[in-house]
């Protein structure tokens, strides 16, 4: 267990939380005790005792503190440094918004960030800037839909059975906010995402319901996570196609087929492959997904996956690094052990070298070795909806339940998060539509 007396709770939780990056078998099975007191951070475990003088108690001081002091020891250096939150590029792009000269120097020495992972982020920043500056001032719409043919062992989404009358009740809903917010939008729609769950597991009549709405709008790019191969056919794939949609993603996380058992999918490696070869008669952009980390696999089994996806040509191939998240089986694992923390270095240059390029980067808590998610795209292919989703650079609007609206006032932006509970949803959905309402009018 990891004890930690500070100040203040936010004080209290980042350096819990760097700790336990740092030191993950103290986490459950070992004891560590961090006080700060007098500008002074004492560390008392085990098997080792130090008291670590403070800058000043801000966050990032007392974390290169304790950095500074665990690469001193000896310890291997952690490639994202002090970094644990979720988007390294925002940072990034503060830096470069700043100074563009000083700012990759800038991000190594105040977050301690290795150089290949510094040159990941810039490279990726790069690709993104000339994005970022087409969509500003545009609205990007996001529809969730949370129903999934079976629960993957991993998932810790607020994801439904495919239950016929809740599926109806959803979607009969989820048209009427449709029918509220679609009007405010007017003509700013840049970009429209459908994710889930699997949006496809709700049948293609249901789903086009959801689609016929949506046509009044015309959007540069136009994304549904079909995600799961036993939900797609040709005539979803005919359906999707006459309302425009324009990417899609079939996401078999393995090719390793005791995995594709192990974590609850009901497919094959085969049944991906036909579907992936019945998509490409009407698209032109696929995006698969794979996860490092689940059971049955190691470096090799991962790599042998990989290049399966590489060997098929998507336009994307995204890699996540397995979330250890509450309310799934991998909490306490200890699967990522097998994985060395240059591994995602090892998937970047496979990548790299079959003409891929990286395009967006976003991190987990608790995610395999600290490490990172990337999507990886063949040039001229980003998926613009992710990179404006990670920087947070415009308006989001998200319908549906679980989905949050990310709406800017100046620098800052407001959430509005729908509920996650399915029956509040179906009660209470109107409040969170007119607080988007409300906000689309203002503009």
């Amino acid at each position: 267990m990891i004890h930690i007396t500070a100040p203040t709770e936010a004080l209290r939780h980042e350096i819990y939380e760097y700790l336990r990056l740092l030191f993950p078998t103290y986490e459950y099975d070992r004891t560590m005790e961090a006080t700060l007191k007098d500008g002074v951070l004492f560390v008392t475990s085990d098997g080792f005792s130090t008291a670590l003088p403070l800058a000043s108690a801000e966050n990032n001081d007392v974390k290169r503190a304790i950095y500074d002091a665990y690469v001193n020891c000896g310890f291997k250096s952690p490639p994202w440094g002090i970094l644990r939150g979720i988007r390294p590029t925002k940072l990034a792009l503060q830096l470069y918004t700043e100074n563009p000269d000083t700012a990759y120097d800038r991000f190594r020495s105040l977050y301690r960030v290795s150089d290949a992972k510094a040159q990941l982020t810039f490279d990726i920043l790069k690709r993104q800037l000339p994005i970022i500056d087409t969509y500003r001032g545009t609205v990007s719409l996001y529809v969730h839909i949370p129903f999934c043919p079976s629960r993957c062992t991993y998932c810790s989404f607020h994801t439904l059975s495919l239950n016929e009358a809740h599926m109806d009740t959803y979607v009969a809903t989820l048209i009427q906010d449709m029918d509220r917010v679609l009007p405010t939008l007017k003509n700013k729609v840049g970009t429209i995402y459908i994710g889930g769950g699997t949006p496809t597991a709700i049948g293609q009549d249901r789903l086009e319901q959801i689609l016929m709405k949506l046509d009044c709008l015309a959007p540069h790019e136009y994304t549904v996570e079909a995600g799961r191969e036993d939900t797609l056919d040709d005539g979803m794939f005919q359906m999707l196609r006459a309302h425009g949609v324009n990417r899609i993603s079939i996401n078999p996380q393995s090719f390793h087929e005791p995995t594709l058992r192990a974590i609850n999918r009901r497919g094959t490696v085969a049944d991906v492959l036909a579907c992936y070869y019945s998509a490409r008669q009407y698209f032109d952009c696929i995006n698969m997904d794979l996860i490092v980390g689940l059971e049955h696999e190691d470096e090799n089994t991962v790599l042998a996956s990989l290049q399966s996806a590489i060997d098929l040509q998507p336009e994307n191939i995204t890699v996540h690094a397995l979330a250890q998240k509450n309310g799934t089986a991998y909490l306490a694992s200890h699967l990522g052990e097998q994985y060395s923390w240059n591994f995602s270095e090892t998937i970047n240059d496979r990548l790299v070298n079959a003409g891929y390029e990286p395009y967006y980067l976003y991190r987990q808590k608790r995610s395999l070795g600290g490490t990172e998610n990337i999507g990886y795209c063949k040039k001229g292919t980003i998926c613009d909806y992710n990179v404006i989703m990670i920087e947070e650079v415009t308006d989001i609007i998200g319908l549906g339940m679980s989905a949050t609206s990310k709406l800017y006032e100046g620098e800052r932006f407001k959430q509005i998060v729908n509920f996650r509970n399915f029956e509040t949803y179906l009660n209470r959905h109107s409040e969170t539509t007119e607080k988007i309402i409300q906000r689309m009018r203002c503009l």
